[in-house]
């Protein structure tokens, strides 16, 4: 039979690095989302309310190790910077992946002035895709993680918007006892 799951590695964005599986591992669970996109700004009290950052992608993929050693690089991007005042919308957040494993799209950017929310990101080819999932089963699966982008700039006055949500990696390995 196989071994239960055990953490292997854990990262919040923005890192990077290499994973190096547990020899006697075979396959591993990847739960990992992306940065999510900044809010945007309200330039002056009589302009329009600035639009929400777009959502993380966010997934978990399953994969099987063809073989040791296994070793990949990974990248946890960064949550996209909010939209400040006279100076444009939200930015999006930065892709997350495993190499040859997963990789997920980051959120972007909300618009300033207008209300119009950035895009959500996406989880292709995930197993089991939770980017458009509730946030609060999104924290029940990553412990911590919003999964929203980052509030729009709204009423009264003028101001930034909220910034993204950093990107989040959990690996699991299959090597715990049966």
């Amino acid at each position: 039979g196989g071994g239960a799951n055990e953490l292997a590695l854990a990262s919040i964005g923005p890192s990077s690095g290499t994973y190096t599986a547990t020899s006697n591992a075979n396959n591993i669970s990847v739960y990992i989302a992306a940065g999510s996109g900044g809010g945007g700004s309200r330039d002056s009290p009589g302009q329009g309310n600035g639009g929400n950052g777009g959502k993380a992608g966010y997934g978990m993929y399953s994969y099987s190790i063809p073989g040791h050693p296994f070793s990949q690089p990974y990248s946890v991007g960064a949550g996209g910077p909010r939209g400040v005042p006279g100076q444009g919308p939200g930015s999006s957040g930065q892709q997350s992946s495993l190499a040859n494993v997963a990789t997920v799209n980051a959120g972007s950017g909300g618009q300033a002035n207008n209300g119009v929310a950035g895009s959500d990101g996406t989880a292709p080819s995930a197993t089991i895709d939770w980017t458009d999932s509730p946030a609060a089963v999104q924290k029940l699966v990553i412990p911590g993680h919003p999964g929203a982008g980052g509030q729009g700039r709204t009423a009264p006055g003028q101001g930034s918007g909220q910034d993204g949500s950093n990107g989040h990696l959990m690996i699991y390995e299959n090597t715990g006892g049966a």
